[in-house]
């Protein structure tokens, strides 16, 4: 899963092992809740897909260091 937390916005995506798009968050502003809008998203994902299926996280972005 790669997380793009901008200053304005949040964005998110899930790829397989072949490298193929799975699934695309929809677009989301947080609205200076970084970190709550991020584990908003993180929770949709381990509900969606499960906690194990998802190998790793990373992040970029305005917020990426902090969040990592």
């Amino acid at each position: 899963m790669g997380i793009d937390a901008g200053s304005v916005s949040l964005n998110c995506v899930i790829i397989s092992g072949q490298r193929d798009i799975v699934y695309e968050f929809p677009y989301r502003r947080h609205f200076s809740r970084v970190e709550e809008k991020v584990f908003e998203i993180i929770r949709s994902i381990y509900e969606k897909y499960g906690e194990k299926r998802i190998r790793s996280i990373s992040f970029t972005g305005n917020h990426g260091q902090e969040l990592g």
